[in-house]
């Protein structure tokens, strides 16, 4: 017993040896997962249920569509198939109503009646066509005025046994054309070189009346491409290349002017002015005495003052002796005349014509008191 006893009492103190070192170790609690979130899990499934009651709504609708159409389909084969209506038919059926087209009593009928008539079932029954056979189809035609006649029509009966089924095209009815719309039709019509020229011209003038003077003289040389003899539009178009200080071009297109027509005065004229612009003198007077006889006035007047200028006085005197032929009671030119004279040394001819100035008009004051002057000096 002693050695049981002592074996007890060993274990009894082993015990608290074992429990000692495991009261020292902590075993590390895991937290515990936080559950899913019930409100998501119910979005998740009000979406779904919201999904798949819209694709059931589109199958119902796809379904539904595809009825329709089937039966629109059915429908028109239906129609298509549907019987040509005969002309005569029996009229014991009730159901189907028979119409005739009856004549006004004032008017003329024509020559055949107008009959139409519904359209009758493909098969009648035998029993039902018993009962009506005693009773023959009559039909009802229109009374029509005595000055028309119209065919009898014959009557017809039904045979007792059911009619044969007999296919009919549907009849054909030519509807006439609706009246078309009136059409707008915008055709181009060809104008003549006159036409356009025309039109050139005038858009030139309007160009000018706006002050687009850039847009006239564009006009102006469409212009004289339709014609090269305008002399009006030539003028025009150098004035306005003149008036922008375009000198050259303007002297190149009157020059092309006098090669087309020599003659022409007034090209020369223009040419003059421009050379005197540019201060080329002699070549104005050249350009001028090329038709130094022309009876202007205008232009004997430029020859007259570009000749005492360059003091060539007796081309001077050539022009103010023109001038005095054109314009005798004119002062001036007697004027103009004698200080020629008196500058070409020929005093004799001066005195004449300072006299014949100083007793006409025309002369400034000065200018009179000048020509008397001159006469006193000369012993007059």
């Amino acid at each position: 017993m002693s050695v049981i006893n002592q074996m007890l009492k060993d274990l009894d103190e082993r015990k608290p040896e074992q429990l000692s070192p495991a009261q020292g170790h902590q075993v590390p609690i895991t937290p515990a997962k936080k559950p899913v979130s019930l409100v998501f899990v119910v979005i998740t499934l009000l979406l779904l249920n919201a999904v798949g009651w819209f694709i059931y709504q589109l199958y119902q609708e796809n379904k539904a569509l595809k009825a329709n159409a089937s039966e629109q389909q059915q429908v028109l084969a239906n129609r298509a198939e549907q019987p040509q209506p005969r002309s005569h038919s029996s009229t014991s059926n009730a159901h189907n109503s028979q119409t005739i087209v009856e004549p006004n009593s004032q008017q003329e009928v024509n020559s055949e009646s107008h009959i139409t008539i519904a359209e009758q079932p493909k098969t009648i029954k035998a029993a039902h066509l018993a009962n009506q056979k005693n009773a023959p189809e009559q039909i009802a035609t229109p009374q029509v005025n005595a000055a028309a006649s119209e065919p009898a029509v014959q009557q017809a009966q039904l045979p007792e046994e059911t009619l044969p089924e007999r296919e009919y095209q549907p009849a054909i009815v030519k509807q006439a054309e609706p009246s078309q719309p009136p059409s707008l039709t915008v055709a181009r019509k060809k104008l003549t070189s006159e036409q356009l020229l025309e039109r050139k011209l005038a858009q030139a003038e309007k160009a000018i009346a706006n002050n687009e003077l850039a847009k006239a003289e564009g006009f102006y040389e469409e212009a004289l491409i339709l014609d090269q003899d305008q002399a009006e539009v030539r003028k025009q178009l150098a004035a306005l290349w003149y008036g922008r200080k375009a000198y050259q071009a303007a002297l190149n297109l009157l020059h092309q002017g006098s090669a087309i027509d020599y003659n022409n005065s007034e090209f020369r004229l223009m040419k003059a002015r421009i050379y005197l612009t540019m201060g080329q003198a002699s070549n104005a007077l050249s350009e001028l005495l090329t038709l130094k006889d022309v009876n202007s006035v205008e232009y004997q007047a430029m020859i007259a003052s570009t000749a005492q200028e360059l003091q060539q006085y007796q081309q001077a005197i050539e022009a103010y002796q023109q001038l005095t032929r054109l314009q005798p009671h004119d002062g001036r030119w007697w004027l103009g005349l004698a200080i020629a004279y008196d500058t070409n040394a020929t005093f004799d001819l001066a005195k004449d014509a300072y006299k014949n100035a100083i007793s006409l008009s025309g002369i400034s004051d000065s200018s009179m008191a000048f020509a008397r002057q001159r006469l006193q000096e000369l012993g007059e």
